[in-house]
């Protein structure tokens, strides 16, 4: 009871009014209220309450989490938006070198990076080991060993207002399920360009993401060479999980 009288005074004073104005009109709020609003939460430490305590989480009970939870929808607090919070940071956390969970994790607890997620194709939807985007590896003595990915990836949600992208890549066209790989890479990548889905309501939250010549370094790698499709599972399976919350 303690611990939910003291979430309640906390959103009570801290959700900006304005925001539950338009939560309540049924209105989005935009990437810079959704960017505000995490690192309010932030600064609290209760930003990620399903992480690790060694990567920023809580350490609440599931009770706690529970409480938090609850309070959070009564008063129309937005949840983190997933794919960097909920879907790509486990997946880093389980897969990811020490220099990659050193560089990424602690942008993605203080929302500093919006992350999207290429994995279905305009051919590659529900048969998602069929996806074609490739990426050829290259070996430059000048720029370093890094790939050039060509394709396109369909529903990448927000990937116009993104800023990374984790997304599978074909890197053996000989082995359809361990011919995969997981990359990372910069939005603003030369080469990266997206297009809005437009929605018979106006809004859009989905866009095609199209990839021409794009440079990936090497070490944007997460997991194995070509072992993608088993990092890839590991998502889904969070990704399920926050769906069915």
């Amino acid at each position: 009871l303690a611990f939910e009288n003291e979430v309640r005074e906390f959103l009570s004073a801290e959700f900006p009014g304005e925001y539950r104005d338009k939560v309540d009109a049924n209105i989005r709020l935009s990437k810079d209220e959704l960017v505000n609003w995490q690192k309010i939460l932030y600064r609290k430490g209760w930003a990620a309450p399903n992480w690790p305590q060694e990567y920023g989480g809580t350490g609440w009970s599931a009770t706690q989490k529970y409480i938090f939870a609850t309070e959070m929808g009564l008063i129309g607090a937005p949840e983190p938006v997933p794919f960097g919070m909920k879907m790509v940071a486990p997946v880093l956390m389980a897969y990811g070198s020490d220099e990659q969970k050193r560089r990424f994790l602690p942008d993605i607890l203080e929302s500093n990076v919006w992350w999207c997620q290429g994995y279905s194709e305009p051919g590659s939807g529900s048969d998602l080991v069929s996806l074609q985007t490739f990426g050829e590896e290259v070996s430059d003595p000048v720029g370093g060993d890094h790939w050039v990915v060509n394709g396109s990836k369909i529903w990448t949600s927000e990937a116009n207002l993104s800023d990374w992208i984790f997304c599978l890549v074909r890197t053996d066209k000989t082995n359809k399920y361990q011919g995969i790989s997981f990359l990372l890479f910069d939005m603003e990548t030369p080469g990266v360009t997206t297009k809005p889905i437009k929605l018979i309501s106006g809004n859009s939250p989905f866009c095609e993401t199209f990839f021409d010549n794009v440079v990936v370094p090497k070490h944007q790698i997460v997991g194995e060479l070509n072992r993608g499709w088993d990092v890839a599972k590991y998502l889904l399976g969070h990704e399920r999980e926050m769906i069915s919350g």
